[in-house]
């Protein structure tokens, strides 16, 4: 994951803008940002990466990728979410969205 200054000035902004959402303090802070920078080096815009980080995507790939175990929580909350978004082409699909 490429990331440049760029991206981590629009990162924090995010982060601000969803401290909010629904899944955020199960995924921690640390893990959340780790989403978002993901989302942003992927080519998603500032309003797609908030969108998605709102969705129920998030609680979605917790449930389907997610643990109980604490060291999970702790860890891999990105790796889970990065894997969801990949076998249900997230990020495809709003890509294609913002080119139509």
């Amino acid at each position: 994951m490429e990331i440049n200054s760029f991206e981590v000035i629009k990162a924090a902004d995010l982060m601000v803008r969803t401290e909010t959402a629904y899944m955020r303090s199960i995924y921690g802070e640390r893990e959340w940002r780790r989403c978002i920078l993901w989302l942003l080096s992927e080519g998603l815009t500032d309003d797609m990466v908030e969108e998605i980080m709102r969705h129920k995507h998030m609680r979605w790939a917790n449930d389907e990728f997610g643990s109980s175990n604490d060291d999970y929580r702790q860890n891999e909350y990105f790796n889970g979410f990065k894997a969801y978004c990949t076998k249900y082409h997230i990020v495809d699909e709003y890509l294609e969205i913002e080119h139509e």
